[in-house]
C-alpha cells in the first residue's frame, strides 16, 4: 500500500480545497469563495448556537476512538498541513493499526479522516458523525475522502458513518455508536468528486459568485 508524495498535495492548503471547503461549494458556491477569500467575513461568523453543535461534534469525534481503540493520533496543529501528512505517511509504512485524523493531500485537495482502520486487505475509512442515522448529505463528505485516499494510492476497503445508536440507554454505553457500511452510496458518488473539484477550483479563480439567498442557506446545514 504505496502514499503517493506527488509535489502537488504540497499545495498551501490555503490556495486549496479541503473536505469541508468542497462540501460548503456543493450547498452554495458564494460560501466557499468566502471561506477562502474573505474568511472574516460577517457572514461566516459563527452564533452560539452553531458553534455549540460544532463542538458538540467534536467530542462526539474524540468519544469515538474509545470504540475503535489501539490507534494513534495525529495530535498537531490543525493547520500543520505538511507535518500533519508527513506524519500520517510515517505511521502508515509503521502499520499503525488505526490512526486518528490520519490527513492526506492530492490534486490541492486536503483531507483529515476521522478513524482510519487497517484491516487484512488495506483500509477502512470511517467518518464520525453526531448524528442518530446517517444523512443524505454524509455521503457527499465521506466521497471525497476516498478520493483523496486513492489518489494517495491506498486500498480503501470499506467505508462507514459511525452515528450514535438511538437503542443506547444510559449507563450502559457500550453501544453508543453503530456503524452503517456507505460503501455502496460512495462508489456511486466517485465519478463526480474530480468535477466538483475542478469547478470550485474555476470558482475561486473569479470574482464573488452571484447567488441568491434561497434554500441552499440552510440546507443542509
Amino acid at each position: 500500500m504505496a502514499v503517493s508524495d506527488d509535489p502537488s498535495n504540497r499545495v498551501p492548503r490555503a490556495r486549496g480545497l479541503s473536505k469541508s471547503r468542497v462540501i460548503a461549494g456543493l450547498q452554495c458556491h458564494k460560501l466557499l469563495w468566502w471561506m477562502v477569500h474573505e474568511p472574516e467575513a460577517p457572514e461566516l461568523q459563527l452564533d452560539g448556537q452553531v458553534q455549540g453543535a460544532m463542538d458538540r461534534g467534536t467530542r462526539v469525534g474524540e468519544m469515538a476512538r474509545g470504540y475503535v481503540p489501539g490507534g494513534v493520533v495525529i495530535d498537531l496543529p490543525y493547520d500543520a498541513y505538511d507535518e500533519r501528512v508527513t506524519r500520517t505517511r510515517q505511521l502508515l509504512q509503521n502499520r499503525a493499526p488505526v490512526i486518528y485524523e490520519g490527513s492526506f493531500r492530492a490534486g490541492g485537495v486536503f483531507v483529515a479522516v476521522d478513524i482510519l482502520e487497517r484491516d487484512a486487505c488495506g483500509v477502512r475509512l470511517i467518518e464520525v458523525k453526531s448524528t442518530a442515522s446517517v444523512k443524505e448529505h454524509h455521503i457527499p463528505d465521506v466521497a471525497i475522502q476516498a478520493h483523496v485516499l486513492r489518489q494517495n494510492g491506498l486500498d480503501l476497503t470499506g467505508a462507514e458513518v459511525m452515528h450514535l445508536n438511538r437503542e443506547c440507554a444510559y449507563p450502559d454505553l457500550s453501544n453508543l455508536f453503530a456503524r452503517s457500511d456507505v460503501r455502496e452510496a460512495v462508489a456511486a458518488m466517485a465519478e463526480s468528486v474530480p468535477g466538483w473539484v475542478a469547478g470550485q477550483f474555476a470558482i475561486l479563480q473569479g470574482s464573488v459568485p452571484d447567488v441568491p439567498i434561497g434554500p441552499h442557506c440552510k440546507t443542509a446545514y
